[in-house]
């Protein structure tokens, strides 16, 4: 099973990344890939040269996502971020790089400790994390819908479409930690942003319990439906957690 779905995550980016990307004279892969399987790497030059390598075109899928799940299993992990600053610090060096290209951040992420030693982390942050359809069947402690207070606004949208949207982590300990909701920028989901690298940090070190807030439609639509997400979250989580926020 995860290898079935480390294969479907890497065809979904080799296609992706291949759509811009010259033809190029050599296209067979099969030497790229003996020589990534043989490699380790330990430093962001070697995964640099790594990823050069790919056939431009991948010509053949099939060796082309060969080619990438070598990469990612012959990643080195360094040990990882130790606090909060040196966590950002790191975390937007790799994504002010070049944010559109996946595949090359999520490796930089393995590569930094991010991600644990084993990179279906990342896979779990685009597939599970990242779920718009969550059943959250616990209730809040009191009523939070269609007002928390008699001074909010009222929604626009349904509770169940709210609630759903929250995805919890297993091992959520309502409360014991205190939880950190984690909402996502425009055109992402909370998973896939958050996940990997400041949701595992802060699960690993048992400072908080990271929630994700996936808007549907990778947050594009109105601002307004995205506040009403995040207000009820707020509400919601803190209803779940005894009320410690």
């Amino acid at each position: 099973m995860s290898r079935f779905l480390s294969t479907t995550l890497l065809t979904a980016l080799l296609t992706s990344s291949s759509l811009a990307t010259p033809t190029p004279v050599d296209k067979t892969p099969a030497k790229v890939v003996q020589a990534r399987q043989d490699s380790k790497i330990t430093d962001s030059s070697q995964l640099a040269a790594a990823i050069s390598s790919f056939p431009a075109d991948l010509a053949s899928i099939a060796a082309g996502i060969s080619v990438g799940e070598a990469i990612l299993t012959n990643i080195v992990p360094a040990p990882g971020p130790t606090s909060i600053p040196q966590l950002a610090s790191d975390f937007s060096q790799i994504i002010s790089t070049d944010p559109a290209d996946i595949f090359s951040s999520g490796a930089e992420i393995l590569l930094n400790g991010f991600a644990g030693s084993d990179y279906l982390n990342l896979i779990n942050s685009y597939l599970l994390e990242s779920s718009t359809n969550n059943l959250n069947l616990i209730p809040p402690r009191q009523p939070i819908y269609p007002r928390a207070s008699p001074s909010d606004a009222p929604y626009s949208l349904s509770e169940s479409d709210l609630r759903k949207a929250i995805y919890i982590p297993p091992g959520f300990t309502y409360g014991r930690v205190p939880g950190v909701i984690f909402l996502p920028g425009t055109a992402a989901l909370a998973g896939q942003n958050f996940g990997p690298n400041y949701g595992k940090l802060l699960k690993d070190r048992q400072v908080a319990d990271p929630v994700y807030v996936n808007i549907p439609n990778e947050n594009l639509g109105y601002i307004q439906t995205a506040a009403e997400y995040a207000a009820y979250a707020v509400n919601y989580i803190s209803g779940i957690s005894g009320g410690r926020n």
